[in-house]
């Protein structure tokens, strides 16, 4: 299904910047994307689009259930596309990088855990936070001690 038909489907009116930020989600080989992410990815190929433009944008999506916003780290919103199966996240603390994990803890035990205490688990959110090894980060500690 093409980006322009989603949106349709979801009762959205089919504008250029939403399409271009919709196809970039279902495109994107990164997963979890910040609105300074994609406005830089967007700005390379489609000048009309302004940063302001990007947070409108991705809060229609949000509001409609297109993509889910992701509360990481304080004071840093990542977005991903809503419906994927349930996983955990990794965050770097310096450079925001996000990945998504969901074969290292046992999703049952979770609802084991739930039910234990008397409630009705609906979904979880784990997040681990660590430095990542990229150049950049280890650049970033050097520079900070």
């Amino acid at each position: 299904m093409s980006s322009g038909t989603t949106l349709q489907n979801l009762g959205l009116r089919k504008t250029y910047a939403r399409i271009q930020i919709a196809k970039l989600f279902e495109d994107s080989h990164v997963s979890h994307l910040s609105a300074k992410d994609v406005f830089a990815k967007l700005a390379k190929q489609h000048e009309g689009i302004s940063l302001g433009t990007v947070y409108r944008v991705l809060g229609d999506l949000t509001d409609v259930g297109f993509l889910r916003r992701l509360h990481l780290e304080e004071g840093f919103v990542s977005y991903e596309l809503n419906g994927k199966e349930q996983h955990d996240h990794l965050v770097c603390t310096k450079c925001h990088k996000v990945l998504q994990f969901d074969d290292f803890f046992d999703h049952d035990r979770y609802e084991a855990i739930a039910r234990q205490h008397g409630f009705s688990l609906s979904h979880h959110s784990l997040v681990l936070y660590a430095s990542c090894d990229t150049p950049a980060c280890k650049k970033q500690s050097i520079k900070e001690n």
